[in-house]
């Protein structure tokens, strides 16, 4: 008795996009930026760092402490790492998991690994309690843009 194998060559086809499909992820990669923007604009605008001087005591927090405008001003001003992280932490993994969930793929983060260390600089930048010559952060700043390029 004679079997046919089956042939181990895969045809591709050649996945063709909607221009509106292109287009609503386009504005989709820009969009999904703005809580991240939006959240340090505000904290920019409406924390005074003459009110907020008290460390982040970890152990000292209680859940009531999520909704405080408070925790979120002394997480900026004065821990100003850990508030990038935690940023990006909602902003790409949490949101971008969501947006992995409805479209079934997770394409969205690919373009951010260049768009995020721009706005980290950003953020480092206008930072209120930053020191830094103004020279030198347009250079770091003209840097990561050479490099995203």
């Amino acid at each position: 008795m004679h079997q046919t194998v089956p042939s181990l060559l895969v045809h591709r086809t050649t996945m063709q996009q909607s221009p509106v499909l292109n287009a609503v992820n386009a504005v989709l990669v820009v969009a999904v930026a703005l809580p991240a923007v939006l959240a340090t604009r505000a904290l920019i605008q409406h924390c005074d760092i003459a009110e907020h001087t008290e460390r982040i005591d970890p152990s000292a927090l209680e859940l009531s402490d999520l909704w405080s405008k408070d925790l979120y001003c002394r997480l900026y001003l004065l821990h100003p790492i850990s508030y990038v992280n935690v940023v990006f932490f909602f902003n790409v993994c949490v949101l971008f998991w969501l947006i992995s969930l409805v479209q079934k793929s997770t394409w969205l983060i690919d373009p951010y690994w260049t768009i995020i260390p721009p706005l980290i600089n950003l953020c480092y930048m206008y930072h209120p309690l930053t020191q830094a010559d103004e020279h030198r952060q347009l250079i770091s700043f003209a840097l990561v843009m050479v490099w995203m390029c």
